[in-house]
């Protein structure tokens, strides 16, 4: 199992620069390549579940199936999702490294924003989780990625490619998931029944049912994993 950090982010490298969508892209493809026996089984979640699924649709070849965690371009169906994040102010220059230093690098914010907006069960949320994103937002210019994000640079309407799937594709969706409901996942999956086998809905998680119901997540990937064997 390869657990990459995407350029910009964790312990990859992190040009002072603004980020695209096709950086992720290139990046994604790349370390299969390079690090891989390709095809692939890739369990990616949010926008990096939506990055991967694109990706797939343009190089199939790379990927043997996707499980994908709340997928979204936040900009599905024509809806800017991202855009109803706490942060509007974000784009206006200074103030967004500002609000970035007191929100991303701030343990209380962050603890805040985990339980208010991404968990279901605020008691879930650990020291280590904090901790962990604490850690990667203090990381010398880790802001540029965050803001490119936040910002909306890397959005794109992942409807425009859902139906060019052809990866047996898994869906996990957390049952109380803001931002990105479960109707969306439900949307999203009608637009194509042959690729995507199912969409299963974590009860009583957020955003992130990896994180809330790690033991439920990990037995679910395991049955799809036993099931994709000859």
């Amino acid at each position: 199992v390869l657990v990459p950090d995407l350029i910009g982010w964790g312990q990859s490298d992190r040009p002072v620069r603004d980020y695209q969508l096709n950086d992720y892209l290139t990046t994604i493809a790349e370390f299969i390549r390079k690090t891989c026996t390709a095809p692939v089984t890739v369990v990616a979640s949010s926008l990096t579940g939506a990055i991967a699924l694109r990706l797939a649709t343009q190089q199939p070849e790379l990927f043997e199936s996707l499980v994908l965690i709340c997928p979204s371009g936040f900009a599905d169906f024509g809806q800017d999702a991202g855009r109803r994040l706490p942060l509007q102010m974000i784009g206006t220059p200074l103030l967004d490294q500002l609000i970035y230093g007191l929100g991303a690098m701030n343990e209380i914010a962050v603890r805040n924003f985990l339980e208010r907006f991404l968990f279901a069960q605020p008691d879930r949320v650990t020291p280590e989780m904090v901790a962990a994103y604490l850690e990667a937002a203090q990381q010398p210019d880790a802001q540029y990625s965050a803001l490119s994000f936040l910002r909306g640079d890397v959005y794109f309407d992942l409807t425009r490619y859902i139906g060019q799937l052809t990866t047996p594709t898994l869906m996990l969706w957390g049952e109380q998931a803001q931002f990105t409901p479960v109707s969306l996942g439900q949307r999203l999956a009608s637009l194509n029944p042959d690729a995507i086998a199912d969409l299963i809905v974590v009860n009583e998680t957020g955003v992130l049912p990896h994180l809330e119901q790690p033991e439920i997540v990990i037995g679910l990937l395991q049955h799809w994993l036993r099931s994709r064997q000859p």
